[in-house]
C-alpha cells in the first residue's frame, strides 16, 4: 500500500462517526509520524485483541483492517480518534450490554443516527469466552507487569551507549513488547474492569443510589503511588533518584514517543514539588486515602442495607471484586508505558547517530519517520520535510470533539469567554463542591498552584496526577466515568467534572469558578460574589 501524501490525515468512510474523547486522553495534541505509527498501530491491535478475548471479534480479525470503516482508530489532522460505529458494533455482540450506555460512559455521546442492532450470533461465543478471560485477567496483568519491570530496569540504561545496529535491535524488541503489553492493558480494561464497573452501576441503580464513593478508595492505583512518592520526596523521605527509578518513564503526553519524560528532565517536577512542600500534613495522601476509605465503607453499608437479604451475598461478592479489579486500569498501563519508554530511548539514540553520519539533518528528524523506516533504515529526506510541513500545518488548526465522516479543520482561534454567572454542564464523576480561582493548564510541568486553585485542562494522563493533587477541584474538557481524571479524582477525594468540551478555552486563569462534582456543573462566579480564599465541601 502506498503511503498517503499526509500520513497524519487519513480518509474516512462518509457515514462513520468519530470521537476524540478516549484517544485524546492518550494523545492529547497533534501527533508526529513516529508517534502515530507506533501508538496508533498498537492501539488498533490492542482493541482487537481485547474484543477477541471477549468473544465479540474472531481471531482472524486481530489485524490491521484494509477498509477505513472497519478501523477502531484513525488520525485526522494529526489527532488520533476512535470510530464510534465500530465500538458500538462490538458492544452489540455482548449479551446484556447496552451499546448506548457504553457510548455515553466511554465516549461521552451517542451518534444521532444510532439504532440498536444486537449481534446475537456472537452471544454463544461471548458467553463461553468472557468468563474465562475475566478469570484470567489478574494473573495475566501480574505476569505482564513483573516482566516489564525486569526488562525495563535492564534495558533503559543501555540505550545511550548503543551503536546503530544495537539501537535498531532494541527499538524493534521494545516495540513488539509494547504491542503485546498494550493488548494486555486493553484486555484488562474490557474483560476485567468494565464488567465489574457496569455491574456496580447496575446494582446502585437498582436501589436508586448515586454515591460515587462506592467507586473509590480501593488502593493500589498506580497514579496514587506517584502522588505518595512525590509527597515523600517533598518531605525528604526519599531522594530524586529513588523517585525517578520508580516513575521516571512518566511525563506529559507519555503515550507519545516524542514526549519528554521525567527521567530525561527532572526539572519538570520542580514547581509541582514546591506545591507539595507548602501543603499541610492534614492533606497528605495517606490522610486523604483514610478519609476516602471510611466514606466508601459507609457507602457500602448504605448499599447493602438498601438491598433485600437475598441479594446481599452477591452484592458483597461484587464489592470484593471491585476492590481488586477497578485499580487494574492503571496497573496494567504501567507495563506498556515502560516498554514505550525504551522505544523512546532507542529512537532518541538512533536520531543522534543518524544525524552524526548525515543520514538525517537533525536528531529530532527521527520523529518524522514511521516505525518501519526506523527499523529498516530506508530514509527519504524529502519525505521528512514534507511530513514536517504537514505536522506544522496541523498545529495551527482545530477539530471538533466528535463528527461524522471527515472532520472540518478551522484555524486555531481563541474561544469566546464564558460570561459571568453562566454555567457549563458536563458529567459529574467525583462528588463535592469547590469554589476558587481557575488555573488553566496545558503543560503540567509549568503549572504553579496556589491554595484554592481549580485545575482546568483539556485532558489528562497519569503524569497529571502529580498536579491534580494540588488542586481543589478538576474541570476537564473530555472524559467519562472511567477516564483517567475521573478515577484519580475519586481516589483523591477531589470534586471533578468532565465532558465539558471547550471549558479550557472558555475559562481563563484567574476566573472564579464553582464546581459541583455531583451535578456536573461549572459556574463562572461574578467577582462580587466571591469570598477570597475559596471554599470546598464534600
Amino acid at each position: 500500500m502506498t503511503e498517503p501524501a499526509d500520513p497524519l490525515h487519513n480518509p474516512s468512510y462518509p457515514q462513520s462517526w468519530w470521537s476524540r474523547t478516549v484517544a485524546a486522553e492518550a494523545a492529547p495534541g497533534v501527533m508526529q509520524p513516529l508517534d502515530w505509527s507506533t501508538f496508533g498501530w498498537s492501539s488498533e491491535l490492542a482493541m482487537r485483541a481485547a474484543y477477541n478475548a471477549l468473544g465479540a471479534l474472531p481471531a482472524s480479525d486481530v489485524r490491521i483492517p484494509d477498509r477505513a470503516e472497519d478501523l477502531f482508530v484513525s488520525i485526522f489532522y494529526g489527532r488520533m480518534s476512535a470510530q464510534v460505529d465500530v465500538m458500538l458494533r462490538m458492544a452489540e455482540a455482548i449479551p446484556g450490554a447496552s451499546a448506548r450506555e457504553v457510548s455515553e460512559h466511554v465516549l461521552g455521546f451517542v451518534p444521532e443516527s444510532y439504532e440498536s442492532d444486537p449481534r446475537r450470533e456472537r452471544y454463544p461465543i461471548v458467553l463461553a469466552r468472557l468468563p474465562v478471560s475475566f478469570l484470567r485477567v489478574p494473573r495475566m496483568v501480574e505476569r505482564a507487569c513483573a516482566e516489564a519491570e525486569r526488562w525495563y530496569r535492564r534495558e533503559i540504561g543501555r540505550s545511550s551507549s548503543l551503536d546503530t545496529t544495537g539501537a535498531r535491535a532494541q527499538f524493534a524488541d521494545a516495540l513488539e513488547r509494547f504491542r503485546a503489553a498494550h493488548a494486555v492493558q486493553a484486555i484488562a480494561v474490557f474483560a476485567g474492569v468494565q464488567p465489574v464497573y457496569e455491574q456496580l452501576l447496575s446494582l446502585m441503580a437498582s436501589v436508586e443510589l448515586q454515591d460515587l464513593d462506592l467507586m473509590s478508595a480501593y488502593g493500589s492505583h498506580a497514579e496514587l503511588r506517584i502522588v505518595e512518592d512525590l509527597w515523600a520526596l517533598s518531605r525528604n523521605e526519599i531522594d530524586m533518584g529513588t523517585f525517578l527509578a520508580s516513575h521516571g518513564f512518566h511525563g506529559p503526553g507519555e503515550c507519545e514517543v516524542s514526549a519528554k519524560v521525567w527521567r530525561e528532565d527532572e526539572g519538570m517536577l520542580e514547581s509541582t514539588i514546591r506545591g507539595y512542600v507548602v501543603m499541610g500534613d492534614e492533606r497528605s495522601p495517606r490522610a486523604i486515602s483514610e478519609g476516602k476509605r471510611k466514606a466508601r465503607e459507609e457507602a457500602e453499608r448504605t448499599l447493602l442495607d438498601a438491598l433485600p437479604a437475598r441479594r446481599r451475598p452477591s452484592a458483597r461478592l461484587l464489592l470484593r471484586l471491585a476492590h481488586r479489579r477497578l485499580p487494574m486500569r492503571g496497573t496494567a498501563k504501567v507495563a506498556f508505558l515502560q516498554y514505550l519508554d525504551v522505544v523512546r530511548a532507542a529512537s532518541r539514540r538512533l536520531g543522534e547517530l543518524l544525524a552524526e553520519d548525515g543520514t538525517i539533518e537533525r536528531p529530532e528528524d527521527i520523529l518524522m519517520l514511521n516505525r518501519e523506516e526506523v527499523m529498516n533504515g530506508r530514509i527519504d529526506r524529502a519525505a521528512i520535510e514534507s511530513r514536517r510541513e504537514h505536522f506544522q500545518h496541523h498545529l495551527g488548526v482545530e477539530v471538533p470533539s466528535s463528527w461524522q465522516g471527515t472532520p472540518s479543520a478551522e484555524p486555531a482561534a481563541e474561544s469566546d469567554r464564558l460570561p459571568a454567572g453562566e454555567t457549563l454542564s458536563g458529567l459529574g464523576v467525583s462528588p463535592g463542591v469547590a469554589e476558587g480561582s481557575a488555573r488553566v493548564v496545558s503543560d503540567p510541568a509549568e503549572a504553579e498552584f496556589a491554595s484554592g486553585d481549580i485545575l482546568v485542562a483539556h485532558t489528562t494522563d497519569p503524569s497529571w496526577a502529580s498536579v491534580m493533587f494540588l488542586a481543589d477541584a478538576l474541570v476537564i474538557d473530555i472524559g467519562g466515568h472511567l477516564s483517567h481524571a475521573a478515577v484519580v479524582a475519586r481516589e483523591m477525594g477531589i470534586p471533578c467534572v468532565v465532558g465539558l468540551d471547550g471549558a479550557s478555552s472558555r475559562l481563563r486563569t484567574g476566573d472564579t469558578v464553582r464546581v459541583d462534582g455531583r451535578s456536573g456543573t461549572v459556574q463562572l462566579v461574578p467577582q462580587a460574589n466571591y469570598a477570597e480564599g475559596g471554599t470546598r465541601s464534600s
